[in-house]
């Protein structure tokens, strides 16, 4: 290949490989449009790899609570010691008659908690103090901006969370006392969005696995799970519980960007930032697996560079494809602008393009957005 041929297919292939996503198809809507995490563009802090550390309320050797944050969310390898796992057999509970249960009945009233059951889940502590069954603390290096939990609770053929799962859960994050609040400590985290489980801000009779909580943005460094009760915990003759906390992998998501919770229009704005990150992440993923129809469906039909449109960037990306087996791409260090009221964006990030292995070039690279219908487009690329 002469040295201006690779030159001028290195240019296509820059110029292309933002371009191409949203000439048609409805994949990249569905796929923004799933109510699961990362298909926002959030990023799960709560990984170990991004420097979170992890706390419970009793560690087990056998399984560990390091293992709610190494990215495995499958049960599969349970009886191997895959999750974390608290024994409650024979924790003493809070006398049903006790003035301090009929205080405990009226705040959980107060929580949504309606059920007998649950009001057992309070141990009785030596300083006469009532804390939930069990917790988790996921504890990120920095203050983050969350919005999104999962919980992965024990759930297999051999262990169904309909009778070895947690049951009910309350979400809390950590609070300093600042100039607007004097409160310092945990809050419970204000759900959104609604599933099967949730009642008011609290999770109960959860059946499930899996387990999303989203809930209205917040700044902090620290969120806490605490488990009430457990889909196999008994309460014996009001005085002991028996059960266990079986979890498998806690993930916190939120979003990187540098607007602050207090603004009025952060969560919009974190929305629409988040959608763009999916929209170019899902060219570079079309782009590296060569799928044409997964890196067009990031591009507007309104594309147009140079007197090129998107049907000619198709075309053109068809070609480049058939003819080389890898076209590698790393979008990196991505920052997005927004513009217009929130109807078009501006997005530059540094790349590295990679052809057959063979030659390697890094620059960096600039998408125009536009808004249509909810949803984010590409209509422009420069490099």
């Amino acid at each position: 290949m002469t040295k201006m041929k690779f030159h001028c297919l290195l240019y296509i292939l820059i110029a292309s490989f933002v371009f191409i996503a949203g000439c048609g198809g409805e994949k990249i809507t569905d796929y923004i449009n799933k109510d699961t995490l990362e298909n926002k563009g959030l990023l799960n802090l709560a990984l170990a790899s991004n420097g979170t550390t992890v706390r419970v309320c009793e560690d087990n050797p056998e399984h560990p609570a390091s293992t709610l944050i190494n990215g495995i969310t499958s049960s599969e390898n349970w009886d191997s010691g895959e999750g974390w796992e608290f024994e409650c057999d024979n924790v003493v509970v809070t006398d049903y008659n006790s003035q301090e249960m009929q205080n405990l009945m009226d705040s959980n009233r107060a929580l949504g908690i309606d059920d007998p059951q649950s009001y057992g889940i309070r141990v009785q502590t030596s300083n006469g103090m009532s804390e939930p069954l069990g917790w988790v603390v996921i504890e990120f290096p920095e203050k983050k901006i969350v919005n999104r939990m999962v919980v992965h609770t024990i759930d297999s053929e051999k262990y169904p969370a309909e009778k070895f799962g947690v049951s009910y859960l309350i979400l809390q994050y950590w609070t300093e006392a600042t100039l607007e609040s004097e409160v310092t400590g945990w809050k419970v985290a204000d759900l959104v969005g609604g599933i099967k489980s949730q009642s008011g801000n609290v999770i109960r009779n959860n059946k499930s696995g899996v387990i999303p909580i989203r809930f209205e943005p917040v700044e902090t460094k620290r969120m806490r799970l605490a488990v009430w009760w457990t889909n196999d915990s008994k309460l014996r003759s009001h005085q002991f519980i028996t059960g266990a906390i079986r979890l498998v992998e806690v993930e916190v998501y939120g979003y990187e960007g540098e607007q602050k919770v207090d603004e009025k229009t952060a969560s919009a704005n974190y929305d629409d930032i988040a959608q763009i990150k999916v929209i170019l992440d899902t060219y570079a993923y079309g782009y590296n697996k060569r799928d044409i129809e997964m890196l067009m469906s990031s591009i507007s039909p309104e594309y147009s560079k140079d007197g090129e449109t998107c049907a000619g960037l198709q075309n053109r990306m068809t070609s480049i494809f058939a003819e080389h087996k890898q076209v590698g791409l790393k979008l990196q260090d991505t920052k997005v602008m927004l513009a217009n009221a929130g109807t078009t964006a501006t997005a530059t990030a540094c790349y590295d393009l990679d052809i057959d292995g063979s030659s390697n070039t890094s620059g960096i690279v600039t998408f125009n957005l536009s808004k249509t219908a909810d949803l984010w487009k590409i209509i422009r690329i420069d490099k």
